[in-house]
C-alpha cells in the first residue's frame, strides 16, 4: 500500500482531483489522504467519488498542530499551504498509523505506477526528489536542489526526527522570498545530506517538470509516455505542472502553461491528457449551485474585438491553450 497526501483550496481542487484520478489508475493499492485548506474545498470533495481517499479539514490538522494557528495571519494562501505540509504528513504517520507517508503538491499528475520510486531504496527514511533543472533554467542557488513537491517519510524514529525538524524550520520561517539563504518550505531540503542520515535522492529518470523536460526525448508507446536522456529510456512517473494558470476572457478560456520551452511531443502526449482532465472536472462541477472556481481563473474583462484579436494572436503559441468552457 502507497500512502501519499496532498493540500489545497477549493480553487485548486480541479488540479487535486486530477492528482486522484491519475492515482487511481496506475496505482495497484494507494490511499490519498487530502487536507482541504477552506471549507469550500471540503464540501466540493465530499461530493466526489473518490473511494481511496480520505478527506480532511483544516480545522482538524490546525488541532492537531497548534502551532499553525500562531503564524496563520502572518502567511498568504501559499505560504500557508507550505507551511502545512510537515504537520499534514506528521498528522498522517500519526493518526492513520501509517509506515510511511509521500507528500504530492496538487499540481502533480502520474502517468505511470510510482512503485518503482519506493524499490530504488526501500529502507531509506526520507526520499527526495532533485530538481534537475535544465541549464537555462536553474534556480537551484536561490530555490533550492530539491523540489518540495514530491518528498517521502518513514514514520521511523529517524524519519521522525527528520520531518519534525523540517516542520519547526518552516513554523518559524516559510515565506515566498529568498532571504539568509532560505526559500519558502524548500532551500531547507538543501541541507539533508549534511545534517541527517538515510536520506535518498531519487535517481528514475521519469520524474519530470516544466523546468527540466527540455533534456527529454518524449515519446508515445503502446502500454504509455516514456522519456529518453542521455542513452537511458524509461516511463514517465509523474509530471510536475508548475505554474499551470488559466484565464477566463468570457467568451472563452485560455490555459497559461508558463515561460518554458515545451515540444510537440511535451504537448500532445503530456499536456493534452493533463488539460483535458482539468476540463472535464471543471465543465462537471460549472453545472452544481454556488461552487468556487476550481481552476483560480483570473478573470479578464474583454470587448468582442479585444478578444477576437487576442485570440487570433495566440492560437498557435505552444504554451497558450484556448478552449470553451461553457
Amino acid at each position: 500500500m502507497l500512502n501519499f497526501c496532498t493540500i489545497f483550496f477549493a480553487n485548486y481542487s480541479a488540479k487535486g482531483v486530477a492528482l486522484y484520478r491519475s492515482l487511481e489508475r496506475t496505482c495497484s493499492v494507494f490511499h490519498l489522504y487530502v487536507f482541504a485548506m477552506d471549507e469550500d474545498c471540503y464540501a466540493i470533495l465530499k461530493t466526489i467519488d473518490m473511494q481511496h481517499a480520505t478527506i480532511v479539514s483544516i480545522a482538524e490538522l490546525e488541532n492537531f498542530y497548534p502551532s499553525l494557528l500562531s503564524i496563520k495571519a502572518s502567511r498568504n494562501k501559499g505560504e500557508y499551504s507550505w507551511t502545512c505540509k510537515g504537520p499534514a504528513l506528521l498528522y498522517c504517520l500519526d493518526k492513520f498509523k501509517l509506515e510511511a507517508c509521500t507528500y504530492l503538491d496538487a499540481d502533480l499528475y502520474f502517468f505511470s505506477d510510482p512503485k518503482p520510486l519506493y524499490d530504488e531504496c526501500p529502507d531509506a527514511d526520507v526520499m527526495l526528489m532533485d530538481h534537475r533543472y535544465t541549464p537555462w533554467y536553474n534556480l537551484s542557488e536561490t530555490n533550492g536542489q530539491y523540489c518540495a513537491g514530491y518528498m517521502h517519510f518513514k514514520g521511523s524514529l529517524n524519519g521522525l526526527r527528520i520531518l519534525n525538524e523540517w516542520t519547526k524550520q518552516c513554523i518559524e520561517w516559510c515565506y515566498g522570498k529568498h532571504e539568509s539563504g532560505r526559500f519558502g518550505d524548500q532551500k531547507y531540503l538543501d541541507e539533508f545530506h549534511s545534517k541527517y542520515e538515510n536520506v535518498y535522492d531519487l535517481q528514475h529518470i521519469g520524474l519530470c517538470a516544466p523546468w527540466n523536460i527540455q533534456q527529454y526525448e518524449v515519446e508515445h508507446k503502446q502500454n504509455g509516455v516514456y522519456v529518453a536522456i542521455e542513452g537511458k529510456q524509461d516511463n514517465l512517473i509523474l509530471y510536475h505542472f508548475h505554474f499551470l494558470n488559466n484565464q477566463d476572457f468570457g467568451r472563452y478560456n485560455e490555459f497559461y502553461l508558463g515561460p518554458y520551452k515545451l515540444s510537440k511531443e511535451t504537448m500532445e502526449y503530456i499536456y493534452k491528457p493533463y488539460l483535458e482532465e482539468l476540463i472535464r472536472y471543471t465543465k462537471q462541477v460549472d453545472k452544481l449551485p454556488h461552487t468556487p472556481d476550481v481552476l483560480a481563473s483570473k478573470v479578464i474583462p474583454m470587448s468582442r474585438l479585444a478578444y477576437t484579436w487576442h485570440w487570433c494572436k495566440n492560437v498557435w503559441k505552444t504554451n497558450k491553450v484556448q478552449w470553451r468552457r461553457r
